[in-house]
């Protein structure tokens, strides 16, 4: 079921750190950042663009999900990714911080979470 519903999410991508607001159109927001990674795209190219709930008892501004008509328009977005640090600079978001994942799945994320902890005890640095 998991790989199932991962293979769902192939033109899918999260981003994080947008401020919540009142009435906001995902879409929108999402276009408008696409098009500051150099690449010009429509509404009419992103199927669904929504936030995901907040977490209970937090602060936090839940990441936007949204997904493409198709994945090699949803790779070239993930490839230039780097470039929304450049972003974060221009739009000065009060200390938020934007930038984009894949969208996986909750037993992916951990899968992933579980990786990085092992990487990061047990790497060593050689000379």
């Amino acid at each position: 079921m998991n790989n199932l519903e991962q293979y769902s999410r192939r033109c899918c991508l999260e981003i994080k750190g947008i401020p919540y607001k009142d009435n906001e159109n995902t879409e929108e927001v999402v276009v408008y950042l696409v098009k500051q990674l150099g690449i010009n795209i429509t509404g009419s190219e992103i199927s669904v663009a929504h936030r995901l709930a907040p977490p209970k008892n937090s602060n936090k501004n839940p990441a936007i999900v949204f997904k493409f008509l198709g994945q090699k328009l949803r790779d070239t977005i993930y490839h230039k990714r780097w470039k929304l640090k450049d972003i974060n600079n221009k739009i000065g978001n009060d200390g938020f911080k934007v930038y984009t994942n894949e969208s996986l799945t909750k037993a992916n994320k951990e899968v992933l979470k579980a990786a990085l902890s092992f990487k990061k005890r047990f790497h060593y640095k050689y000379v």
